[in-house]
């Protein structure tokens, strides 16, 4: 049995000044992955469905570091070991207009 196996290959498929939008491969669990707890640093910012394999995250700083990493939840409540962790410099915005 296959008990909240890890969300792999964390990256991000995009970046704006105030802006990441992130995308991770599917976790198996033996119960049903039922959502994935997307984190930035330790802190949680959202809950997605078991079948939805992305988030843009908005709102953020330009010329800030930030960290993200993604966990499975299954239908019993287990929570997995968090993602590989995805660090990343916001951009300012004459950086992207260059």
């Amino acid at each position: 049995m296959v008990y909240n196996q890890t969300p792999a290959n964390l990256r991000s498929t995009g970046v704006t000044s105030i802006s990441i939008s992130l995308v991770w491969n599917a976790s198996t669990d033996n119960v049903g992955v039922t959502g994935y707890e997307v984190c930035q640093g330790q802190t949680l910012i959202t809950t997605v469905s078991g079948s939805t394999l992305s988030y843009t995250v908005s709102g953020l700083t330009p010329n800030t570091a930030y960290s993200f990493t993604v966990k499975a939840r299954d239908a019993a409540g287990n929570i997995s070991s968090a993602s590989n962790e995805l660090p990343t410099n916001v951009p300012s915005l004459w950086l992207l207009k260059s």
